[in-house]
Order: C-alpha cells, then structure tokens, then sequence
C-alpha cells in the first residue's frame, strides 16, 4: 500500500491506559477520540509553487496518533478496516516508533 503526497494510512486500535491518560477531554464529550496506528505514508506534498521539493511527512510509520475521523475515508482492504486522510488530519503523535512515551 502507497499513498500518494502527504496521505497517510491509519488502522483505528483500541487505546492502552497509558495513552488514554495523555488526553484530556470535556466531561460533556462522551465518545472515544479515534486513535490509531500508521500503516503507510506517502513521500510528502510538493512545496508550493514547485514540482520538485517535497515537505517531508512528520508521521512515520508504526506511529500511534490521534486523528480527525470526519475527514478520512474509511476503506476496507483484504477484510481490515482503514483511513485515509491528509497528514493535516493527524493531530497528535502519542508514541514515536521506538519509544515508550512522548517526551516534553
């Protein structure tokens, strides 16, 4: 799987406690806020105005986010379900590859 430009490819997963712990939300908002895992990245949208520097993508893959639901598309691929939607649509990275906890 490849996406093209800055398009990243999510699996939804079910958050672990330490991660739910990161997030604060309103008591008024009852549902879960989409978490998931980055299958794939693209290589990067064109700076504007010219067709041959890319901006490299932030995510990478295996990175656990959280991200804007409303705006991806939800697919299904060999029977697993998948989003995909513009980096921009990524809010937060919970965990980098390779390390337990964000740091700062």
């Amino acid at each position: 799987m490849q996406p093209l430009n800055d398009y990243v490819v999510i699996q939804k997963i079910e958050p672990e406690e330490d991660q739910t712990s990161l997030i604060v939300l309103p008591t008024a908002t009852k549902e879960k806020q989409p978490i998931g895992k980055v299958i794939a990245i693209g290589p990067g949208r064109y700076v504007e105005n010219s067709y041959n520097i890319r901006v490299p993508m932030t995510v990478k893959i295996d990175d656990v986010v959280l991200f804007y639901e409303a705006a991806s598309q939800k697919v299904f691929i060999e029977g697993e379900e998948y989003y995909i939607m513009a980096e921009t649509n990524v809010f937060l990275i919970l965990n980098k590859k390779g390390n337990k906890k964000v740091d700062g």
